[in-house]
């Protein structure tokens, strides 16, 4: 579901950028998505895995809206030109962004269960009790997270100015 709707809300989200200021959709996108994160706390054992696919989904969805307004909004305005090496920029800050929020989030929860008697190799060999490392790892996330969506409202284009 969670592919289905990051897959669904892209073209939609695509064409709204056309027409939608893009900082109005990254604002809504990061809000969606540290709503997701901060939900995720809340799972557990006995949650259903409808409620557990609710929340990835959102997440995704929140993704979707998200992705064609920052493509389109780190191009926007700039000159013929400079789009390629915007384009392309923009890529790679999305890709290293990501890799640095995977290894974050690794360390911030190796922290918490740490912090909570459990260490990841007790973890991963099924000797630990369910601790709230994971709940803490999702709301400190979220918590990180917040401040994107705030920031994301103050985008706006620049207005070009010209020299010479």
């Amino acid at each position: 579901p969670g592919f289905l709707a990051i897959g669904l809300a892209m073209p939609i989200a695509g064409r709204l950028a056309d027409r939608v200021a893009p900082h109005l959709l990254i604002t809504a996108g990061s809000a969606l998505l540290v709503a997701s994160i901060a939900a995720m706390a809340s799972v557990g054992l006995l949650t259903s895995i409808f409620v557990t696919v609710a929340w990835i989904t959102l997440g995704r969805l929140a993704l979707g809206i998200m992705s064609p307004a920052l493509s389109i909004g780190s191009a926007r305005g700039l000159a013929r030109a400079e789009i390629p090496d915007a384009v392309s920029l923009n890529g790679f800050a999305r890709q290293l962004g990501g890799a640095m929020g995977v290894g974050i989030v690794g360390v911030v929860l190796e922290w918490r269960l740490n912090a909570n008697g459990a260490g990841m190799t007790d973890l991963i060999n099924g000797l630990a009790p369910r601790t709230i490392a994971f709940e803490q790892t999702f709301l400190i996330v979220a918590a990180i997270s917040a401040p994107a969506a705030i920031a994301a409202w103050f985008m706006r284009e620049r207005k070009r100015v010209r020299s010479g």
